[in-house]
């Protein structure tokens, strides 16, 4: 029984060293990396060997039973410090991995800010260009409806030339037609003139005939007119008004004499105002007005037709 509990204490012993070797690194390579499956295969018969050689004396002192069971315990703990072994270097491994995969996301997440910056400076000439675009529509617009009014413009420059050149043609065929009718009218001319020189010659007559008429019908006119003043009488008397003060006016006007007292002839016209001489000879006017005060300006003329004969 004494012999059972050394061994366990130099198997626990065995794993414990193995661990501290473990965590201390001593059990690498020589290029410092892990140790392979075959170094473990021998790491483990190194162990069994040395489990064997300090159990040999126990060999005979402790039960078969007892000894097989303790083999079992032997191979548990070798089976143990491999799986031990292989969590140790994969955890390694992934300790490796996961500071791969930091300076990655380090490097990951400065070509997103490289991006990010990019793309704002992108996203910046974008505007600008959308910016750009929008500006040159619209003067494409412009353009375009420039273009339009242009072409109406000359097409209506067009319709006036072909107008102009229909015209044109049709007033060549008249000069042509006129040209022609004046060759054949030339004749005509001719005879025309010759006719209008007998005319002539008949009018000078008839214009010598036609000035003693003239001085004929002067004689009687003069004749008439001395006639017509020995026959014909004229003369009016008119007061000015029976419906009190007359003006006072800012402008000229036509004094209506409308109480007519006289009027021989009938050549006064009270609604009018005016005297219509009926013939030709020397006439005596006189006529009166008065104020009633002296505070404003006071005048009359007197008319034939349009120019004035005196002003007072």
């Amino acid at each position: 029984m004494k012999g059972t509990v050394s061994l366990l204490a130099l198997l626990l012993c065995l794993s414990e060293t193995w661990v501290q070797g473990e965590s201390k690194g001593v059990v690498r390579d020589s290029d410092g990396g892990d140790i392979g499956k075959g170094e473990v295969q021998l790491e483990r018969r190194s162990i069994e060997e040395a489990i064997d050689r300090s159990t040999s004396n126990l060999v005979t002192t402790v039960p078969p039973d007892i000894w097989a069971e303790l083999l079992q315990l032997r191979d548990m703990v070798v089976e143990q410090r491999v799986e031990l072994r292989i969590l140790d270097s994969g955890l390694k491994e992934t300790e490796s991995q996961v500071d791969k995969h930091k300076i990655e996301l380090v490097l990951t997440r400065n070509d997103v800010e490289e991006l990010e910056m990019t793309n704002a400076v992108l996203d910046s000439r974008l505007k600008s260009s959308e910016n750009q675009v929008a500006k040159l529509t619209r003067q494409n617009a412009d353009q375009v409806l420039d273009l339009f009014n242009m072409k109406a413009e000359l097409q209506l420059h067009q319709n006036k030339l072909a107008h102009l050149e229909r015209e044109n043609a049709d007033q060549a065929l008249e000069l042509l037609d006129l040209r022609y009718g004046l060759e054949t009218s030339e004749g005509d001319i001719q005879f025309h003139n010759n006719s209008i020189n007998n005319l002539k010659k008949e009018n000078g007559v008839q214009d010598n005939e036609l000035h003693g008429l003239t001085v004929n019908q002067n004689t009687m006119k003069s004749q008439l007119e001395e006639l017509q003043r020995d026959n014909t009488k004229v003369a009016f008397h008119a007061a000015l008004t029976n419906s009190g003060d007359v003006g006072p006016y800012s402008e000229d006007r036509i004094l209506k004499f409308s109480k007519v007292l006289t009027n021989v002839g009938n050549r006064y016209s009270p609604v009018t105002g005016y005297f219509e001489a009926p013939v030709r000879g020397v006439y005596y006017v006189r006529f009166t007005v008065c104020g009633p005060n002296f505070k404003d300006n006071m005048g009359v003329k007197l008319h034939k037709d349009d120019v004035v004969i005196l002003w007072n």
